[in-house]
């Protein structure tokens, strides 16, 4: 009898635990990521890429995400490197990329179960920059700054003896740029000097104060020591090849907008006797403002007496035989307007500042 007992308390625990095996849920993988942004083959893709996807798990399960993206596949994996791991979110922002070139990724999620699904390999390709095309950069933690994207090319520097120019403005001659870069679409302001450099340079701004107001009174050396040094970004000032390329955006007269001989169209993109705020003129063709007046604009160059033995492939002037001046272009508000001239140029003592001389910003692709 008790032999029966005990028979029949196994088989109803066993009974029950083979209801219990049948019942209970079983823990799934979670989903496999779908693309939100950019979605698989794409192309014409900017280079501000943020990655997105969606997933779920089955039991609500919180989940992790391993990222993986490149320009290249692992050799026999089919997989680019991964760059971030056991992330919680479902977004992924990417450095700037290059344009014109392909790129891969994946997701692989991962629940507490340590239950993966992945996906296939997706690819996107970035499109070449337009001419003029802006997009903010970082210039500091919480600040960006809107750059212009200027394309490679050639032109003719400097001025020809038809032009009312100066002789240090010649010979004319040809500069290519293999590759493009970004310019600042305005000069530097205040706040975003103040923003880098500390706002306790507020002192300097005798001749205007405002957000928008053009950053002055400050001289190539301090630009250098207080500023380049303190962005986010490799930031530098143009070389003067690059700032009259820029300028001229594709142009051969003597001002952006034309030869303009009786300036009638002068104050709708200069102005002199006033300083003002950047921006309040008409840009150039490649969307570049105030390019010509409010304040001369500070280059990397060392000066030189013309252009002799210049480099033409863009790169800044840069020696010791010059006389220890560096280069502004532009003209400025206190200046007529023949010194507003896409070739205009001047020498500047790397110490001196005032009201007259700002900077704009370069960036390397």
């Amino acid at each position: 009898m008790k032999h029966i007992f005990l028979i029949a308390i196994v088989i109803i625990f066993s009974i029950g635990c083979e209801k219990d095996r049948i019942t209970r849920p079983t823990n799934s993988a979670p989903s496999v990521p779908s693309p939100i942004f950019p979605m698989d083959g794409s192309t014409e893709q900017t280079i501000d890429v943020k990655l997105s996807w969606s997933c779920s798990d089955p039991e609500g399960d919180p989940l992790r995400y391993d990222v993986y993206f490149g320009e290249t596949l692992i050799e026999g994996l089919n997989t680019p490197h991964a760059i971030n791991k056991n992330q919680d979110s479902t977004t992924y922002l990417l450095p700037f990329l290059e344009h014109n070139t392909q790129y891969f990724w994946r997701i692989v999620a991962r629940d507490d179960h340590d239950h993966l699904t992945e996906t296939p390999l997706f690819s996107f390709i970035t499109r070449d920059f337009q001419v003029g095309e802006a997009l903010g950069f970082e210039l500091v933690d919480g600040v960006n700054i809107t750059m212009v994207w200027i394309p490679p090319g050639s032109f003719t520097m400097g001025t020809g003896f038809d032009e009312d120019g100066d002789d240090f403005e010649r010979p004319r001659h040809e500069v290519t740029f293999k590759s493009g870069f970004w310019m600042g679409k305005y000069e530097v302001t205040q706040s975003q000097w103040e923003a880098v450099a500390g706002e306790e340079n507020q002192g300097r701004w005798y001749n205007g104060r405002g957000e928008n107001q053009t950053a002055y009174n400050f001289s190539w050396d301090e630009i250098h020591s207080q500023f380049l040094t303190r962005t986010a970004l490799n930031y530098r000032l143009p070389s003067e090849a690059e700032w009259e390329y820029a300028c001229r955006a594709g142009t051969t007269t003597r001002f952006y907008w034309g030869d303009d001989p009786m300036y009638i169209n002068f104050p709708e993109y200069s102005s002199w006797g006033r300083f003002r705020e950047v921006g309040t003129k008409l840009p150039n063709a490649w969307g570049l403002y105030d390019m010509s007046g409010n304040v001369w604009e500070l280059c990397e160059d060392s000066w030189h007496q013309n252009y002799e033995n210049a480099p033409d492939d863009g790169s800044p002037w840069v020696d010791e035989g010059s006389n220890g001046y560096c280069v502004r272009r532009g003209g400025a508000y206190d200046m007529n307007e023949r010194y507003h001239r896409s070739a205009q140029r001047a020498q500047n003592d790397p110490d001196w500042s005032c009201d007259c001389v700002g900077f704009r910003l370069v960036l390397d692709r």
